[in-house]
C-alpha cells in the first residue's frame, strides 16, 4: 500500500500520513455508526451484513478499475516520470486495491458515463447479495453457540434483539438468555412456580412495609411485576442497563402491564453508577436479581465496597435483598458486613435491624396478592391451596441447626459457621470472575 501511494505523491512521509490517517479516520467512524446506529437498528448480523457488502463494493470497484488501469498504455511522460521516480509504469501492472479507487479518480481511467454506471450498478449488485446472503449465513448461530453439544436441531429464539449492550435471546418457553446466559423467564405464577418467584412473594414475609423500593435491573420483568404488585409497596424506582427488555416486555401479556404502571418508574443506567449519582435516594428495600456471580463485572454488585454504598441508600430499618446464586463467597460477604441477615434459598437479605419472618403475616398478603386484578391464589381451587401451605412452609426450616445450608431458609448465626474460611469479596480481588472452578 505504501508503495502504491508513493507511487502517487512522489513522498513516503506524506504516504504514510496518509495511510495512517485514513485508516485512523474509518476506524472511528465506523465505531461511531456502529454503536449509534447500525447496531441498534440491524443487531450484529446486520451491521456484518452491511460490513460485507460495503467490503464487496469496494473491492469489487477497485478490481474493475485496476483492470481499467492496466489496459490503458501509458503515454510518454508517464513513462518518463516513472522512470525518474524509479516506479514500474502504470500499464500492463494492477495497481494495489486500497488504492486502485483513488487511482481512478487521479488518473481519470472512467470517463465515459455508461462505464460508470456499469461500474456502480455492479457494485449495488453485489451489495444486495451480500446482504441476502447474511440471513442464511446467521441462522440459528446463536441458538448454536448457547448450547454448543446440546443444541437441538430446528430449535429457534422466539426474539433475539442485538446492540452495542450484548445479545438478549427468548426461547419458545419464555425462557430469556443475556448475554449468553440464563437471565430469567416471563412468568409470575406462584402456583406453578418454574423460575423461583417464591423468592419475591417472599418479601412480605420479613418486610412488612417496603414503600420505596429500588430495584437494580429489570430483564423480562416478572420480579417486577410482583414487587410492583405488593400492597405495601407505594413507588418502585426500577435501574436496567440493557434498553432491548423494554422492547420484549410489552410481548408477554404476563407482565406487560409493568410498562404503564403508574408505581413504576424505569431508569436505563448502570446500577452502580445510578446510586452514586442519586445520593439523596434513600428506599426501604432495595432489589438486585443478581447475574451469576462468576460472570465478568459481577464484583460491581457483590463486593463490600458496594454494600457499603447500599447500606447509604437505606432507609432506617431498610433491607437490600440480593441474588447469591449459590456461592458461600457472596453469603459470607454479606452476613460480615450487615449484622442481621435471613436468606431465602438463594437470595440474600440484610439489614441493620433484626430480620424475623411473620408466618401469619405472610399468609394474609400472599391471600390478597393480585397481579393485574388476578389473584394469586384462588381459594376456590384445592391445587392452589395446597400450594399455598407449601410456600408458608418454607419458613419452618428457620431455626434448625443441623441442615442449614439445604434448608429452603436461614438466618446469618449458621451461615457465618458454614462458610467460615470463604474469601470476602472486594473490589480488589473481584471474587470469582477470575476462578476456573
Amino acid at each position: 500500500m505504501l508503495m502504491g501511494g508513493t507511487r502517487f505523491s512522489r513522498n513516503v512521509g506524506a504516504s504514510v500520513g496518509m495511510l495512517y490517517f485514513v485508516n485512523t479516520l474509518g476506524s472511528a467512524f465506523a465505531c461511531l455508526i456502529c454503536a449509534r446506529f447500525l447496531m441498534r437498528l440491524m443487531g450484529e448480523s446486520g451491521s456484518v451484513a452491511v460490513a460485507a457488502s460495503l467490503n464487496t463494493t469496494v473491492g469489487s470497484i477497485a478490481l474493475l478499475v485496476s483492470l481499467a488501469a492496466s489496459r490503458r498504455a501509458p503515454d510518454a511522460n508517464e513513462v518518463a516520470e516513472e522512470n525518474e521516480a524509479g516506479a514500474p509504469a502504470t500499464g500492463g501492472k494492477f495497481l494495489p486495491f486500497p488504492l486502485a479507487l483513488g487511482a481512478a479518480v487521479y488518473a481519470g481511467t472512467i470517463r465515459s458515463r455508461p462505464g460508470r454506471a456499469a461500474l456502480v450498478g455492479g457494485a449495488a449488485a453485489l451489495a444486495a447479495a451480500g446482504a441476502f446472503a447474511a440471513g442464511p449465513l446467521f441462522d440459528t448461530v446463536y441458538e448454536r453457540m448457547l448450547f454448543k453439544t446440546q443444541y437441538r436441531a430446528g430449535y429457534r429464539f422466539a426474539h433475539l434483539l442485538e446492540s452495542k449492550f450484548g445479545v438478549v435471546a427468548v426461547g419458545p418457553d419464555g425462557t430469556v438468555f443475556g448475554g449468553g446466559v440464563y437471565d430469567g423467564r416471563f412468568h409470575t405464577s406462584l402456583v406453578n412456580d418454574t423460575n423461583m418467584l417464591l423468592r419475591a412473594y417472599a418479601i412480605s414475609a420479613f418486610h412488612p412495609a417496603p414503600r420505596e423500593v429500588l430495584m437494580v435491573g429489570l430483564a423480562s420483568g416478572s420480579w417486577a411485576q410482583v414487587i410492583a404488585n405488593n400492597p405495601s409497596v407505594d413507588h418502585l424506582t426500577i435501574v436496567e442497563i440493557e434498553p432491548d427488555y423494554l422492547d420484549l416486555i410489552p410481548r408477554y401479556p404476563a407482565v406487560a402491564s409493568i410498562m404503564h404502571n403508574p408505581k413504576v418508574a424505569i431508569e436505563i443506567d448502570d446500577g452502580r453508577r445510578w446510586l452514586f449519582r442519586n445520593a439523596d435516594r434513600k428506599f426501604d428495600l432495595i432489589v438486585m436479581n443478581t447475574t451469576f456471580n462468576w460472570r465478568a463485572h459481577a464484583t460491581n454488585l457483590l463486593s463490600v465496597e458496594f454494600l457499603g454504598l447500599i447500606r447509604q441508600r437505606l432507609r432506617p430499618g431498610g433491607v437490600f435483598y440480593y441474588n447469591t446464586t449459590y456461592s458461600d463467597e457472596v453469603l459470607l460477604t454479606g452476613v460480615t458486613q450487615f449484622p442481621y441477615a435471613l436468606r431465602v434459598l438463594n437470595f440474600l437479605a440484610l439489614s441493620d435491624r433484626r430480620l424475623t419472618v411473620d408466618k401469619e403475616a405472610w399468609r394474609r398478603t400472599l391471600v390478597s396478592y393480585r397481579l393485574d386484578g388476578v389473584p394469586v391464589f384462588d381459594l376456590s381451587r384445592q391445587l392452589d391451596r395446597t400450594r399455598l401451605e407449601e410456600v408458608l412452609a418454607t419458613a419452618d426450616s428457620l431455626g434448625a441447626a443441623s441442615g442449614a445450608g439445604s434448608a429452603p431458609m436461614e438466618y446469618a448465626p449458621t451461615i457465618r459457621v458454614r462458610c467460615r474460611g470463604k474469601r470476602i469479596i472486594t473490589d480488589d480481588n473481584m471474587g470469582t470472575e477470575w476462578d476456573l472452578n
